[in-house]
């Protein structure tokens, strides 16, 4: 119950919270023990490549936070000079499979000056901008489930654009969007596998980025012993479940902290 306190939710949501997050560490830790008992010569190869995917994800998740924001706004305002090339934007990106656009980005980076060196940095770009466009629609239909009605209101207490846009239209519009937003996060988590294409471009000198699916397929390809194969790419697979169990936790919580009374959506 102090937990529950401590994350101020009430105690059905709260125990969800807590259940999500402790799944995590429970998933974790069994992921923990099957590499130190199956893979202890590789223990810190693991731990370079779980952290390599979380800095990924979480770049890549932010960067398409933030022009996602940008694109779904410029969506809903109706401006024909603004939305309109956004909408171009948002159905190039999403009809063009997203391993593609990270291909693209590898062989392009190269030759615009950005150094080999940054291979990381380029798996976040491409990412980044290739969840951009699925969350720019899911902003674009949070600005929209807002009434008008309550921009007018606000207007006639003698609100700004922005003061309405701040204090009437964001909290509703970022309690809305969440669930849709975790789902996007999580797909972008599981993308980040998508970068074991790199070592294919050796002519480029493109260093590998070692993330999970990479030392997965390292070790894979380092062992004689084909038994140990699956059991290889499950120790990845449950690490990957024990990542994408605390996003689902941290999503949660942030449904309920900004959760709008009234607005009748409730964490799932």
């Amino acid at each position: 119950m102090r937990i529950l306190r401590l994350l101020g939710t009430p105690g059905g949501t709260g125990r969800r919270i807590v259940r999500s997050l402790a799944a995590s560490a429970i998933v974790g830790l069994i992921a923990a023990v099957m590499i130190a008992v199956l893979f202890p010569r590789s223990v810190a190869f693991w731990a370079v490549g779980a952290a390599n995917t979380f800095l990924l994800f979480v770049g890549s998740a932010a960067l398409g936070l933030a022009i996602g924001f940008f694109v779904g706004w410029g969506r809903s305002t109706g401006i024909r000079l603004i939305s309109w090339p956004l909408l171009g934007y948002v159905e190039v990106l999403r009809g063009v499979p997203r391993i593609v656009i990270v291909l693209v980005a590898f062989v392009v980076f190269p030759k615009i000056g950005l150094g080999i060196d940054l291979a990381v940095l380029w798996g976040i770009l491409a990412l980044g901008v290739s969840s951009s466009a699925y969350q720019g629609e899911v902003f674009r239909a949070g600005f929209q489930s807002i009434a008008r009605g309550q921009m007018e209101a606000a207007a006639s207490l003698g609100m700004t654009y922005w003061q309405t846009m701040r204090y009437v239209t964001l909290p509703q519009v970022m309690r809305t969007i969440l669930p849709p937003l975790g789902n996007e996060w999580i797909v972008v988590l599981k993308d980040t596998s998508l970068l074991i294409v790199l070592p294919g471009f050796a002519q480029l000198r493109i260093p590998d980025v070692v993330e999970l699916t990479k030392v997965a397929q390292t070790l894979q390809q380092a062992t004689f012993v084909v038994t140990q194969w699956p059991l290889i790419f499950a120790a990845a697979a449950v690490v990957y479940l024990a990542m994408t169990l605390l996003v689902s936790g941290v999503i949660q919580y942030a449904e309920e902290r900004f959760k709008v009374p009234g607005l009748g959506v409730m964490a799932a």
